[in-house]
């Protein structure tokens, strides 16, 4: 048993589960961007019940393995939103209660929570792995912003993802050419957020490139140290023996411990 209480097979499973969750949450950036563009076929209906399927599995089975299931699902209620958010007839559903116009919204509202839920998988795969993590977010974030524009305001960037994707990569680094620039309240909301996200992403970014590097010239001095280390051991050891076949008056093991000790 591991921590948590959780075996090794449950903690093999877990961790496909959140591989999973990660492509799922990949896959939903094409689709989200072709229905957008008015670009729907029976691909993109297949493949929105392929992604909602995934995230209902990673769900039922964590709460399956939780021994208070109610508690887990408040635990994570991302988890459960993205279910949601992600049912393939919950637009039509809002047509039929007269709220199509939320429509839009709801793909946006949609890719923040899946965005989200893949910043968690992130954390829970290659977590201990600092710089590729933070790495990973900044990727995240940036693809979300795209995303968020190219659904809200589709004239501003021409309907092109790749303008998109500029745009968002200047307002997260605040760089900020101007040459595309949102026009409606809620996209301007989206972009100041974007930006307060960008600077805590980019630091911590930029922070964990130098901590790498530092980390790197410390094991490289860790390093040269252990090899001195064991080379006077050995000298200490070939002493040792030799003592004890020419028959040395004073003790191998006191001249050993008066050697670390000096060390």
């Amino acid at each position: 048993m591991r921590a948590g209480g959780l075996t090794p097979s449950k903690e093999k499973l877990n961790a496909g589960l959140e591989i999973l969750v990660m492509m799922a949450a990949m896959a939903t950036i094409p689709v989200v961007v072709l229905e957008g563009r008015g670009m729907g076929s029976q691909w993109t209906e297949l493949a929105n019940w392929v992604i909602w399927f995934c995230f209902l599995i990673a769900l039922f089975v964590g709460t399956l393995q939780s021994e208070n299931r109610l508690a887990h699902l408040r635990r994570h209620p991302i988890d459960l939103l993205v279910v949601i958010l992600s049912f393939p007839m919950l637009p039509e559903l809002l047509a039929l209660s007269r709220m199509a116009r939320f429509t839009r919204l709801l793909r946006v509202v949609r890719v923040v929570v899946t965005s989200l839920r893949s910043m968690r998988a992130l954390k829970a795969t290659i977590g201990r792995r600092e710089l590729l993590y933070v790495g990973s977010l900044c990727v995240v974030l940036v693809v979300t912003a795209s995303i968020t524009l190219v659904v809200l305001e589709p004239e501003t960037v021409g309907g092109s993802f790749a303008n998109a994707l500029w745009w968002s990569a200047v307002t997260v680094t605040t760089v900020g050419y101007g040459d595309i620039s949102p026009t409606t309240t809620i996209s301007r909301v989206a972009a100041i957020v974007i930006m307060l996200a960008g600077l805590g992403v980019i630091s911590t970014l930029s922070a964990s490139i130098a901590a790498y590097f530092i980390d790197q010239g410390k094991q490289s001095e860790l390093d040269q140290l252990h090899e001195r280390l064991e080379r006077i051991e050995a000298l200490l050891q070939q002493q040792v023996v030799q003592r004890r076949d020419t028959g040395g008056g004073d003790s191998p093991r006191g001249d050993e411990e008066n050697v670390r000790s000096r060390r």
